[in-house]
């Protein structure tokens, strides 16, 4: 059903909700299927668009290229340009969640009016409850039943990420390495890598963090309940036999040196630290009963145990005396 009305008549946005059909100055006014009233412009671009209720979804932009569609409720769920390119979205309470004019973005809300929020390849943020789609079909962002964003993908369909079991936010790095973060089932940021040993770091079972780095800086991180046989709260290594560093069961951080003589720091279970410059490695011991480091040159480091009338103090052997090099390998140990 297509209606004209008086030629020449300025088009208003804000009609819809209020004036006649018959009154509304537009070129044509033709009610769809699910019940929406569009009001085009006198160059055929839909100028407004609002449902049996009067209520509006959509507005042109700029020149009219805006074109929405929305639920039976008159809640706007995606908005697309003339290019088929998503443009920008609303949830129930009218707030905008996307849309950045250049078509980057994608956005809708869900069926219970909840926005869900993630970020396309070119970091134009995007939404969905379910799936949000660029100009090329391709997933941007999938979320739970909770508007809660619980996996991103790029174009290239490259890595994404499942919520955790309570249904908590969750993303995982893609092809190129980017961000990589994962939240447990408390809540707690933790974070994996890709097979690229960009790892980040990942909680433990208290919820616990841990954090390290690698040979070239990378920081990577594995949580192990039990390394070296040491028992719970030991830091654990990276594949490459790098600097890895892990929280114990107390949340103290623990860490270890790598082989290029970067930093070394080590916690005791009480939450001291012990630290050296130039230490070489150290690595927390037990549950951090113990810790001990090996230094070259002249360094000297050492930790605090939760004995504490006992300190272990291990020496490279450049730091020995010379008249002990004879007699000794690579280090001493002294304690008492």
């Amino acid at each position: 059903m297509t209606q004209r009305a008086p030629e020449g008549r300025p088009i208003r946005a804000e009609w819809v909700s209020w004036v006649p059909v018959e009154m509304q100055g537009a070129a044509s006014v033709e009610a769809a299927e699910v019940g929406f009233v569009a009001v085009a412009g006198g160059d055929g671009m839909i100028a407004d668009a609002g449902d049996e209720k009067g209520v509006p979804v959509a507005a042109a932009v700029g020149e009219g290229a805006v074109v929405a569609t929305g639920d039976r409720e008159g809640v706007l769920v995606a908005a697309r340009d003339g290019e088929g390119d998503a443009a920008a979205a609303a949830d129930g309470d009218g707030v905008v969640i996307a849309g950045d004019g250049e078509g980057d973005a994608a956005a809708a809300g869900d069926r219970e009016d909840n926005a869900a929020a993630a970020v396309d390849g070119e970091g134009a943020v995007v939404a969905d409850r379910y799936a949000a789609m660029d100009g090329e079909g391709t997933v941007i962002a999938i979320g739970d039943g909770d508007g809660v964003v619980v996996a991103a993908a790029r174009g290239e369909g490259d890595a994404a990420a499942s919520r955790g079991g309570e249904g908590h936010a969750a993303a995982a790095r893609d092809g190129e390495g980017h961000a990589a973060a994962i939240v447990d089932g408390e809540g707690v940021v933790a974070a994996v890598g890709d097979g690229e040993c960009d790892a980040v770091a990942t909680g433990d079972g208290e919820d616990d963090a841990a954090t390290a780095e690698d040979g070239e800086g990378t920081v990577v991180a594995d949580w192990d309940g039990d390394v070296d046989g040491y028992g719970d709260g030991d830091a654990a290594t990276s594949r490459e036999g790098d600097a890895a560093a892990a929280a114990d069961g107390e949340g103290v951080v623990a860490a270890a040196g790598d082989g290029e003589g970067d930093a070394a720091v080590a916690g005791d279970g009480e939450g001291d630290a012990a630290a050296g410059e130039g230490v070489e490695s150290a690595k927390a011991v037990g549950s951090g009963v113990t810790a001990t480091a090996h230094l070259p040159l002249h360094s000297v480091a050492a930790t605090a145990p939760r004995n504490r009338g006992r300190l272990l103090i291990m020496v490279g052997w450049l730091a020995a005396p010379r008249k002990w090099r004879a007699s000794m390998s690579n280090s001493y140990q002294a304690s008492w």
